[in-house]
């Protein structure tokens, strides 16, 4: 199952039966791929809200190693939901 994906390359995928992982990529200074951080963990302890809390803390955490790595800021590609 794929929850998100973008420029920024964010997933959440099923692993196995009974785990899941969850991972973004790293930018350089020149805006190319350096490398990844990730996290898997057993579905059974992931609901909905940790899965959420555990996507944006993951993006937060690419894009401030990506900000020390050198990577120019990058326009978001995620539109804004209709009210």
């Amino acid at each position: 199952m794929t929850l998100s994906a973008g420029a920024r390359g964010r997933s959440a995928v099923d692993l196995a039966e009974d785990a899941i992982g969850f991972g973004a990529r790293l930018f350089d200074h020149d805006g190319r791929v350096a490398g990844a951080i990730s996290v898997a963990a057993p579905i059974s302890r992931v609901s909905d809200g940790v899965r959420e809390e555990l996507v944006a803390r993951i993006q937060a955490g690419a894009s401030e190693i990506s900000r020390q790595l050198g990577c120019p800021p990058r326009k978001s590609t995620r539109r804004a939901a209709a009210s």
